[in-house]
């Protein structure tokens, strides 16, 4: 850990921030970027990032947790887990089921003591978002040697929607600790791997998923071999850590049971809430086929199969399949979420990792290409950041 250039990466954090709000803030003033909604705090360089889900994070790291149920809560609870028809705002008080938890329970004891809730939602995102350029940093000197250790960093930071990171969001607590559980793996360091995923599996609902990537590294490095007592022993010390996310998500559904007596509060209130209704995930793209939608869902469709492509580029290049499964699995999800999938897509895609590896592979290879492949993912990130700024052009995405 002495050999990672702690200043040299947070200089690196600090400047991708800097260069950001510049762009935005130069969108407010040319008119490009409109903010609108009740959940936009301002247009200042600190409050641009206050949107979206944060106006729901701020409350919940405010909340006391073990606070009983109103009875109108407990009625919208208990129509929600009976009736699949029924469709209502979500009360306050029900979002800490609605929401994994452990963002706003990290954010809690700093609130507390400063009595700002939006200031520690970013502190610890912020926190997050540095671990996530450090372990883009160790994961690149794992695959391809300390000379090339930072500029993974800068892949990592490169990438399409890693403006998310500088948001006060899950965004950097759950990449951050996907990039250390795939770390912690690689290097078999078992009891880190366990803490990390099972941290992992309370940051967000598909954080249980991880269990297979964390399956498919351990079973590639004993050569895809079932059979011999050692290497089924390797596997035993594995195996905490591919049980402590969904281990982590389990106990989440035990505490929403004991809470409001249903054990999947969580989904039955998305549904109700948000109308985050689960279907298969070729949905999306019959529906872009087959119908007359807008165009922007091609886009959308567009950007997951490239970073798909990337990430299985770079399983390829670094012989680790482990990528190609992380990339798989948390593209998946997000399409099977009905009609609601393109709301939050780009939010889904910021953990997608690998595709930075695959970056530093072309470079590798060739430096004009890499540096090319470098800017144009990095116009598209200010501009798919511009858009995220917009609500009101957001929602058409």
């Amino acid at each position: 850990m002495r050999q990672i250039p702690w200043a040299r990466l947070f200089v690196l954090l600090v400047g991708c921030r800097v260069v950001l709000t510049l762009v935005v803030m130069t969108g407010i003033s040319a008119g490009v970027v409109t903010p609108n909604g009740a959940q936009y705090r301002g247009t200042d360089p600190y409050g641009m990032w206050f949107l979206w889900d944060t106006y729901w994070y701020e409350k919940m790291a405010l909340r006391e947790w073990f606070e009983p149920l109103s009875a109108s809560a407990q009625a919208f609870v208990d129509q929600a887990a009976h009736d699949p028809t029924f469709s209502q705002g979500a009360p306050d008080e029900l979002h800490r089921f609605a929401f994994a938890p452990l963002f706003p329970l990290l954010a809690k004891p700093l609130a507390l003591i400063t009595g700002r809730a939006d200031l520690a939602l970013l502190l610890v995102s912020q926190a997050a978002a540095y671990g996530c350029v450090v372990m883009g940093w160790l994961l690149g000197r794992l695959h391809f040697g300390r000379d090339h250790a930072f500029a993974t960093a800068v892949a990592v930071m490169a990438l399409p929607v890693a403006f998310l990171l500088q948001a006060p969001m899950t965004e950097p607590v759950f990449i951050f600790l996907l990039m250390a559980t795939i770390w912690a793996t690689l290097t078999k360091r078992w009891g880190w791997a366990a803490v990390l995923a099972f941290a992992l599996g309370l940051t967000r609902s598909t954080g249980f998923m991880v269990a297979i990537p964390i399956g498919v590294i351990v079973w590639h490095a004993e050569g895809w071999r079932l059979a011999g007592r050692a290497v089924w022993g390797r596997y035993l010390r594995a195996l905490p850590a591919m049980l402590a996310a969904p281990a982590a998500w389990t106990l989440f559904c035990v505490w929403c049971k004991v809470m409001t007596g249903d054990f999947l509060a969580y989904n039955h209130i998305q549904r109700a809430g948000w109308g985050v209704e689960t279907g298969p995930p070729w949905w999306p793209i019959i529906d872009v086929l087959t119908t007359q939608t807008r165009p922007n869902k091609w886009m959308l469709l567009a950007i997951v199969a490239v970073v798909l492509l990337a990430s299985i580029i770079a399983a390829v290049w670094v012989k680790q399949p482990g990528y190609a499964v992380v990339a798989i699995v948390l593209l998946l999800l997000p399409l099977m979420m009905g009609d609601r999938w393109e709301w939050s897509i780009l939010r889904y895609l910021a953990p997608v990792f690998p595709a930075a590896l695959a970056g530093v592979a072309v470079w590798r290879i060739s430096k004009l290409l890499g540096v090319v492949l470098l800017g144009c993912s990095v116009m598209l990130q200010l501009a798919i950041c511009l858009l995220w700024q917009s609500p009101g052009l957001y929602v058409l995405v």
